[in-house]
């Protein structure tokens, strides 16, 4: 999972919201990995469409949903990368 970039830092990104138990962690990894607080954790997993790796990058690199998403295609996925593409700072 490493190699394939769904992991940023120690936290599983690569992660699928399905009942309100996964809605939890998956707010609580935004929360962790991108130091967001709950509730803009929560309105930008809404804004990037439910998709967790689309709303680590948007938070991690201050970007849009289409900017991440972008980003997030451009690395075939790996997280590291795509914060780094979409914002080259």
């Amino acid at each position: 999972m490493t190699r394939l970039g769904y992991v940023y830092g120690n936290l599983m990104v690569n992660v699928s919201r399905r009942n309100e138990k996964l809605i939890q962690r998956v707010v609580g990894i935004l929360e962790r990995a991108t130091g967001a607080d709950q509730e803009t954790a929560r309105r930008t997993l809404e804004a990037s469409s439910n998709r967790t790796p689309v709303a680590v990058a948007m938070l991690a690199a201050r970007v849009w949903r289409a900017q991440a998403a972008a980003a997030l295609k451009k690395s075939r996925g790996h997280m590291r990368q795509a914060i780094a593409i979409a914002n080259p700072k």
